[in-house]
């Protein structure tokens, strides 16, 4: 590690709680994070979906405050919030100034803790969602990956969109998310990271008098499908201008360092590039682009 640079401390809960904690003395804003292993790769095909319905729910207030109230109280900290998910972690951040690192924190805590989850919400981001579903075919090339997905992967989760299925989503209850966010939001499930000027003792002793008396909840791992790519070719007639092809193959293993380093060098040699084979072949020996 370079001598300059400030250490990360890692801080492990009794009750499986990971705290990362960094601390800048001259930096004038904080950072909190919370990661959490779930996301499509943990839904049946029933579930998929759930995920992401539940982070964008997940910032539409608490039980004492309604998404109205929760965020101006951010705003008025100069905070912002956010939340995310993909394939296989979901994510809250909340960035703001540092003199007011522990006022976010206790919103954070709330948050986290205590959701409101409403009714009237999950309906309006259910209908959000598959809003944005229904948008990926407004785009050639996100229609190209999105179908390329389906006939590769069939049935795996990698073959849904992150964004879920519309048939799974409007199954969606209160009841279904609130027992997802119980599932998942769990000490075991977290990992906090916190960068900011502030005191480490304290920021320990903060997050044990908050987090440390949660209960851990046994958690089912993720167990990796058996996976057979398929092999298909479909073609889709569409009333645009351009034509847009994906071509794909299986990959080597992501810890497969020297495979992957060949793979990289490979598919940017055959199409990765304006220098690419694929490129000069269709635009300037073919003239196609």
């Amino acid at each position: 590690m370079n001598k300059f640079q400030p250490a990360v401390e890692k801080v492990h809960f009794k009750n499986g709680l990971i705290l990362l904690l960094l601390s800048f003395p001259d930096s004038l804003l904080c950072s909190i994070h919370l990661c959490l292993a779930m996301g499509n790769l943990f839904e049946n095909e029933k579930e998929r979906g759930l995920s992401a319905l539940l982070q964008e729910v997940m910032v539409k207030g608490t039980q004492t405050k309604d998404a109205i109230t929760f965020n101006r109280e951010i705003e008025s900290l100069g905070a912002s919030i956010e939340s995310s998910s993909n394939s296989f972690i979901g994510r809250i951040a909340i960035e703001g100034p540092n003199e007011h690192i522990f006022a976010i924190l206790a919103l954070f805590f709330e948050l986290i803790k205590s959701p409101a989850l409403r009714k009237e919400e999950i309906e309006k981001e259910k209908g959000y969602l598959i809003d944005q579903l229904a948008a990926l075919d407004d785009d050639p090339l996100n229609a190209a990956l999105y179908r390329f997905k389906k006939a590769f992967y069939g049935t795996h989760p990698y073959g849904s969109p992150t964004l879920g299925e519309t048939d799974c989503l409007e199954t969606f209850t209160e009841r279904k998310v609130n027992d997802w966010y119980r599932r998942w939001y769990v000490p075991n499930n977290m990992v906090i990271a916190v960068v900011g000027n502030y005191n480490l003792s304290r920021m320990k002793d903060v997050f044990f008098h908050q987090m440390g008396e949660l209960i851990p909840q046994k958690i089912k791992p993720y167990q990796e499908d058996s996976f057979y790519p398929l092999s298909l070719r479909i073609v889709e007639q569409k009333d645009i201008q351009d034509s847009w092809m994906v071509y794909g193959y299986r990959a080597p293993s992501l810890f497969d360092v020297q495979g992957r380093v060949a793979f990289d060098l490979l598919s940017n040699s055959l199409g990765g590039s304006m220098y690419s084979r694929l490129f000069l072949k269709v635009r300037e020996e073919l003239g196609l682009s």
